[in-house]
């Protein structure tokens, strides 16, 4: 019966940090390649660097490229000790912490995906790594 009670305690702590993991931490990431999946095409990524943090169940992209910036919110569905998953009506990012690699689509749903005809050439995948500032 003890063995059992202190089991589920420490289950219980356990989940409780990865549900907290990396909360309030902030990033800055490094795009190493982007591919334009509508055109079939890579682009050079000239080394452009972008930010993303997690607050609560938000995980939030600040891009800032030329003179403006863009922020951008997606909802967390994983977070947790290894990963970080988020999405929104247009975009899916996935960061993975051990690695620091992260994956970043854009251009689907709203934002471009036409589900008869397939790409319209919005679509744009990035990749690269990521370090905690």
């Amino acid at each position: 019966m003890n063995k059992l009670i202190v089991s589920a305690i420490a289950v219980l702590l356990l989940m409780t940090a990865n549900v907290q993991a990396a909360d309030g931490d902030s990033y800055t990431c490094t795009i190493a390649s982007i591919y334009r999946t509508g055109a079939g095409a890579s682009v050079d990524s000239n080394n452009e660097t972008f930010k993303f943090s997690i607050s609560g169940d938000v995980l939030t992209i600040t891009n800032s490229s030329g003179n403006k910036t863009e922020n951008h919110d997606l909802k967390l569905q994983i977070n947790n000790n290894y990963a970080a998953m988020a999405k929104n009506e247009g975009m899916i990012f996935s960061y993975r912490f051990g690695s620091g690699a992260f994956e970043w689509s854009t251009g689907i749903g709203e934002s471009g995906f036409n589900r008869d005809q397939g790409h319209s050439g919005q679509q744009m995948r990035f990749a690269g790594t990521c370090a905690a500032d």
